[in-house]
């Protein structure tokens, strides 16, 4: 199917979406933050099948004010990039079923904006709520290597590569149905002191020490991705 996609948020994951419509031969136009201020600028007026809003916690607006910007039917599908971080520090599994429970204040930025979306939208809004993102050059292993003692070194781990939320977000979009919200987190979580000595071994840095605790922490799951995206490209957090 043909569509045309918009994305505001043209940076580290949203360039690369870009490259991806590219090769799925979709046309798309998009913003970057050097072209398009939320607090200054009036929102880009051109239409697309698929609205994708990836940008930071923009904290300096209200989620109400921030949602407010976006033209009501400019677009037939919305998708808004959202993060883990709104379900907090709760302990076990958690699921898209799980009420979040945000202790940042960029967690409860976003999930303020995610009520905000739903409730304007709830007929073609989608939340993903992605976990730690790596990929390209990013990894966050480069910054905790060498940094002294980490924390919760008993944690699992919660992340996704970037290709493979890239093909998460395109098929949401392409698909006949919407689907309210995605924990957009591989299922793979070792504890960080398992994995991350694991990668700074590969990578040539210099071993890590981690403090014995953090065994409750949370492991985000999906009741979605089992159907929806059942081949992960990397499955196993293992690669740049």
């Amino acid at each position: 199917m043909s569509q045309v996609w918009g994305i505001i948020g043209l940076g580290w994951l949203g360039a690369e979406f870009a490259n991806y419509l590219t090769e799925k031969n979709q046309k798309y136009w998009g913003t970057h933050r050097s072209s398009f201020s939320w607090e200054k600028d009036f929102f880009p007026d051109e239409f697309c099948d698929v609205l994708l809003i990836n940008v930071p916690p923009l904290k300096t607006l209200s989620p109400s004010d921030f949602v407010g910007k976006i033209p009501e039917n400019s677009f037939k599908k919305i998708i808004f990039v959202s993060s883990i971080s709104v379900y907090g520090d709760v302990s076990g599994e958690v699921t898209e079923a799980t009420e979040p429970r945000p202790n940042s204040e960029s967690g409860q930025w976003l999930y303020a904006v995610e009520q905000a979306l739903q409730k304007r939208y709830s007929e073609k809004c989608v939340i993903v709520r992605a976990g730690g993102l790596i990929g390209g050059s990013r990894h966050p292993v480069f910054q905790i290597a060498g940094r002294g003692l980490v924390q919760h070194g008993l944690a699992p781990v919660n992340l996704i590569h970037r290709e493979d939320l890239i093909r998460i977000i395109y098929d949401l979009g392409e698909g006949t149905t919407v689907v309210p919200r995605v924990n957009a987190v591989t299922p793979f979580h070792p504890s960080k002191e398992s994995y991350y000595s694991i990668m700074a071994a590969k990578w040539g840095l210099p071993p890590i020490k981690f403090e014995q605790s953090g065994g409750d922490g949370k492991i985000v799951s999906s009741e979605v991705l089992s159907h929806l995206y059942p081949e992960w490209i990397c499955a196993k957090l293992d690669r740049l």
